[in-house]
């Protein structure tokens, strides 16, 4: 929740995001990919988790405090219109997202491997219900990751992001994002990530923190093999920035790789 002269946004929900990611190795270096992802929006269940999460790291959020007693509110309003407001039980398509990888260098003993990403966000999802945008989007990034010490390995990456259209009649500006991880090799079969990421607002002069803000965020995660083929990952976020970012205060996800080798 936030309230400024100009704007004011007050939200609490939460989305259950499913979906289909497909990867597929055209050559040694060379990798593309789709994420077709399903959205459903509701007053969720997380609170208590949300908020012991927050106890021990960031401290409980004010926020949070202040709408103890309301079970969903999507709403925001600019210059006393409301130009926002979701409905909860809301389901649908999110945008969609396909995506091209090329490694540039290999990885030798001094140097990490480096790669270039680009990606194109398609409008499939529901602009009424702000699942979408409504407009394609364009991204470009350098991702480099390096291993040492036999068993970590250090990940970093850097992209930008040329939206298009508007957000409820704002316009949309081109936004940069970074993050740095590492990850430690537990075993053949399982790994522990730690990672920090910062995005900033595709939003500007909108007169309220949640949307002009940027966002950092800490994540802690673990992948284990459970066959050769197949894959568990899951991690947690945590926003580092209570109100101050248009972000999800705490994230939990599980993901699942299927391998199939021609």
């Amino acid at each position: 929740r936030d309230q400024g002269p100009q704007a004011s946004v007050t939200m609490k929900f939460e989305t259950l995001r499913s979906g289909v990611f497909l990867r597929y190795g055209a050559t040694e270096r060379w990798e593309i990919a789709m994420e077709v992802p399903v959205l459903y929006r509701y007053r969720g269940f997380m609170d208590g988790p949300i908020q012991a999460v927050e106890r021990v790291t960031t401290g409980l959020s004010p926020a949070r405090n202040e709408l103890g007693q309301s079970p969903y509110v999507f709403n925001i309003s600019r210059g006393g219109r409301t130009v926002a407001s979701g409905s909860e039980g809301a389901v649908g398509l999110g945008d969609s997202t396909v995506m091209s990888k090329y490694q540039l260098l290999l990885e030798t003993a001094l140097m990490p491997a480096v790669s270039i990403r680009s990606a194109i966000k398609l409008p499939t999802g529901d602009e009424g219900q702000f699942f979408g945008s409504g407009s394609p989007d364009f991204g470009l990034g350098l991702a480099a990751e390096k291993g040492f010490a036999g068993r970590w390995v250090v990940y970093g990456n850097f992209n930008g992001v040329v939206p298009t259209g508007r957000v409820a009649g704002m316009v949309l500006h081109p936004t940069i994002s970074g993050l740095v991880a590492v990850e430690y090799l537990w075993s053949e079969n399982l790994s522990i990530t730690a990672q920090f990421d910062y995005y900033s607002t595709p939003f500007r002069g909108v007169g309220t923190r949640v949307l002009d803000k940027g966002v950092t965020e800490s994540v802690l995660g673990f992948s284990y093999r459970l066959m050769p083929h197949l894959l568990w990952q899951a991690y947690a976020v945590e926003n580092l920035d209570f109100i101050t970012g248009s972000a999800a205060d705490f994230t939990l996800s599980t993901l699942l790789t299927y391998r199939i080798e021609s």
